[in-house]
């Protein structure tokens, strides 16, 4: 399948079936991840595959992209940023199976999935910690003056003296 994704399915049935999709999702209507962004305009451009692997565990395998506009927190202007990456979920029924620690796990209910939302985890785990522009020279220059060092005016004039001089001549 490819073109409209569908908002709910059943990831289960997906995986028993071996469904593959691909479209588009609207960064607009992904709450957490907006309140990270500077701009929600633009899309993420994802694939589904739903498969059962050789161990006959339904999985679930995720490739997202998209360019997100985030705020640097050096100049605070905008940073575009390219996220893409590709992960590999199990599919369990939390009424019939628990999974183990080691896996990456997406619990399926009989109400299904919300493919939005398992993008949007995906980007959320993609953001850099501290977004930033690489150099400062990509920055905004008005908004880095205050990295830029003093001039001599105002410069307070270092003191020679040590100031614990005194104490050395104080007796016991």
């Amino acid at each position: 399948m490819s073109g409209e994704l569908p908002l709910r399915l059943d990831p289960l049935k997906a995986a028993d079936r071996g469904w593959s999709m691909q479209g588009n999702i609207p960064l607009t209507g992904m709450e957490r991840l907006a309140a990270s962004l500077m701009e929600t305009d633009g899309e993420a451009e994802c694939e589904f595959t739903f498969y059962r692997d050789t161990d006959r565990k339904r999985k679930l395998r995720l490739k997202y992209r998209a360019e997100l506009v985030l705020r640097c927190e050096r100049c605070l202007g905008p940073l575009r940023e390219h996220v893409e990456g590709e992960t590999v979920l199990r599919l369990v029924d939390v009424q019939l199976e628990t999974a183990t620690e080691s896996d990456d796990v997406l619990q399926a209910g009989t109400d299904g999935v919300y493919l939005k939302d398992v993008v949007e985890d995906e980007l959320l785990l993609a953001l850099p910690l501290i977004p930033r522009h690489a150099a400062v020279e990509q920055c905004e220059p008005e908004a880095v003056r205050w990295l830029e060092p003093d001039s001599d005016e105002g410069a307070i004039e270092t003191q020679t003296d040590n100031p614990f001089d005194i104490l050395k001549n104080l007796k016991h």
